[in-house]
């Protein structure tokens, strides 16, 4: 009952939120900060928008032309949910499963995918699709009737009352329906990024429930589906839907990735509209109250779900978690099933992983021209070896390269010392921090015996870093506060703490980088200049926040109020009880939410671009787009994948040694 009461709070959370920003609105068209917000609505758009559901031509309303990119990002979202929710529940079957193969081969798909930042997979995928696939005469048939091409993905559909298959006419195809390069790189990117979310959601909830449930279900002669159909999944759902909420929320954030490729949907079309009119404010307050609302009827609607099945008599059940058992090599075999299925993934995996090696290193280009890799079968990891400063580097000065590197390597030793001690006392963790971002701005920036080094020179896989860490520093007392403020008696704060959290989980991090980087400039004395890189560590700062003060509130609330009775009755007043034992046990409770919302602020550094930022995804994106490497896209996507692979799954392994320790 508590999962349902949560999701319920937090649909209601929403409701004071999205009036307040109406009642902003109204404020600010009657004083006049939104400029005949009413009339630029109806007025002509003046740009046509490529790909919507309905036709939309440059001579629209404004209105209208919103309400195209409206059902683009709810069609993208709907597409997408679908899709993750199938492909979901295959992975967690997969990851279930007794046989090690398919263990082993669902963990390939899932742990890369939730360790990369899902823009830069758009990107890799959109490049391959565009750079790497066919033409339209030697397109791909996957399914019968079904087609993949650099021009996108054609389907067979209903016209005219009748069945169109779609055929190769000329250099293209006709009938059926063709889904453009962008929609469907944005809807396979967002299916496969949440469906590895979801994977792992489905797995924990199928193994919540007790063995003896599945085990009499098999005694009574029903087969693997109809138990799953009729015994697990019915109670699993109480366990599934909370968590699972949260990443249907995400997936229509993510939605909004489509301006990165081209894609218009409603964050498009309102980027399109502040660049030509120039009315920040508005456009700004059109993607907030939407999503919101959005936000409000998913959350809203999934929660009424969620309670009615509790009062149907599924409650979420006490939680059994046990993990598959290890088999030998002899279970492998022991079955005729089993040694097809063996021999089927092995020559399936030998064959995967020799066309692996031997495009990646057998013939692979390591060095030379592009004209070298033009002639090869192979990867062209030339391409790295051409753009590899530029791609880490970014633009800061040539023979100065030591101080990024060895200022990168401050900010981690920063952050593990800080991670060790935040565990057991909280605010010493903090001189740690600041020491080690003094020292970082010394060596970045210059100063005393150091050349002075301009921000707009910073760049490569130094600024990503500098992002995500700082971000972390800043977003631990923040987050705190937000948390201590949502939980307070004084109605006008708790609510002002709700309107702050919900605005930042609710609206696209893609917008609100873009917006920040828009809107600060208004709010500051005149004169103040602040540069892109402060504006933008603001935005991902207050975004991770927001998450890490629900995870805080969450901590807090875990602690037993007895604690609080022991230490006051020991003569602790408030704030030293709440500093010395609630905070570093609601700490210890919530350490892997933390480290959650850590990987999620460092994989949000990518989204920077937007603002003219040349983290290490911008600058490898600027490395590709030389016309004499483009066809290579694919191995510079890949070679920053790895990166932030590397960086992500790193911390997380690093930080479980901590959790074995609490």
């Amino acid at each position: 009952m508590h999962s349902a009461v949560g999701l319920r709070s937090r649909s209601m959370a929403i409701a004071p939120a999205i009036a307040i920003l109406v009642l902003i609105a109204w404020w600010a068209n009657a004083s006049g900060l939104i400029d005949r917000s009413i009339e630029i609505l109806g007025q002509r758009a003046g740009f046509q928008i490529p790909e919507s559901l309905f036709p939309v031509s440059a001579g629209e309303p404004l209105f209208w032309t919103l309400l195209a990119g409206l059902t683009n990002t709810v069609h993208v979202a709907l597409m997408a949910t679908i899709l993750s929710v199938i492909l979901g529940l295959v992975l967690a079957m997969l990851r279930l499963s007794s046989f090690p193969g398919f263990r082993f081969a669902a963990g390939l798909v899932i742990e890369p995918i939730r360790n990369t930042p899902v823009v830069l997979q758009l990107f890799l995928w959109y490049g391959l699709l565009i750079n790497n696939l066919p033409a339209a005469r030697d397109a791909i048939e996957i399914l019968p009737s079904v087609f993949l091409s650099n021009r996108g993905l054609f389907l067979p559909g209903f016209s005219d009352g009748g069945l169109s298959v779609p055929e190769l006419v000329g250099f293209n195809f006709k009938g059926g329906i063709s889904v453009s390069p962008e929609l469907t790189t944005l809807v396979f990117g967002l299916t496969l990024f949440h469906a590895s979310y979801l994977a792992e959601i489905f797995r924990a909830g199928i193994m919540s429930v007790p063995r003896g449930q599945v085990d009499a279900a098999q005694a009574l002669g029903l087969r693997f589906f109809q138990r799953m159909r009729l015994v697990v999944l019915p109670q699993a759902l109480g366990f599934i839907i909370p968590p699972a909420t949260n990443q249907f929320l995400a997936l229509v954030k993510n939605s909004s990735l489509a301006v990165a490729i081209g894609f218009p949907d409603l964050v498009g079309v309102v980027n399109t509209l502040i660049n030509l009119s120039g009315n920040a404010v508005l456009g700004t307050l059109i993607v907030v109250i939407v999503f919101l609302a959005l936000n409000f009827v998913l959350s809203g609607g999934l929660a009424l779900y969620h309670r009615h099945r509790v009062r149907k008599g599924n409650p979420t059940l006490a939680v059994s978690l046990s993990a598959p058992e290890k088999a030998t090599w002899g279970d492998w075999v022991a079955t005729p099933f089993r040694r097809i299925a063996t021999f089927v993934l092995a020559l399936v995996g030998a064959w995967l992983l020799f066309s692996l090696v031997r495009w990646g290193i057998l013939d692979a280009v390591w060095s030379g021209t592009a004209e070298a890799c033009h002639a090869a079968s192979g990867a062209c990891w030339a391409v790295i070896t051409e753009k590899y400063r530029l791609m880490l580097l970014g633009p800061y000065p040539a023979g100065e390269g030591w101080r990024p590197v060895l200022a990168t390597a401050v900010l981690i030793l920063g952050l593990v010392s800080t991670a060790k001690l935040i565990r057991t006392v909280p605010f010493r963790a903090a001189g740690s921090a600041v020491a080690a971002v003094a020292i970082w701005y010394w060596l970045m920036g210059g100063g005393p015996s150091l050349t002075p080094v301009a921000l707009t020179q910073w760049g490569g896989l130094p600024l990503t870093i500098a992002l995500a860490v700082l971000t972390v520093f800043l977003s631990v007392p923040i987050g705190l506060a937000l948390a201590l403020a949502r939980m307070s008696k004084n109605g006008l704060l708790r609510q002002t703490a709700y309107l702050i959290i919900d605005i930042f989980r609710s609206v696209p991090q893609i917008f609100l980088l873009f917006a920040i980087a828009i809107l600060l400039p208004y709010v500051l004395p005149d004169g103040w200049q602040i540069d892109k890189f402060w504006r933008a560590l603001f935005a991902l700062t207050m975004i991770t926040s927001a998450y890490m003060a629900e995870v805080f509130r969450a901590g807090i609330m875990s602690v037993p109020g007895g604690q609080s009775e022991a230490a006051r009755s020991l003569g602790l007043g408030p704030v030293r009880t709440f500093i010395l034992v609630v905070l570093p046990q609601a700490v210890r409770i919530s350490w892997p939410a933390i480290i959650n919302t850590f990987v999620g602020a460092i994989k949000d550094t990518s989204l920077v671009f937007i603002v003219g930022l040349l983290d290490i995804l911008a600058a490898t994106k600027a490395a590709v787009a030389d016309p004499v490497w483009r066809l290579f896209s694919l191995e510079g996507y890949c070679f920053t994948a790895a990166i932030y692979f590397v960086i992500c799954y790193g911390l997380v392994a690093y930080t479980r040694r901590f959790e074995r320790l609490r």
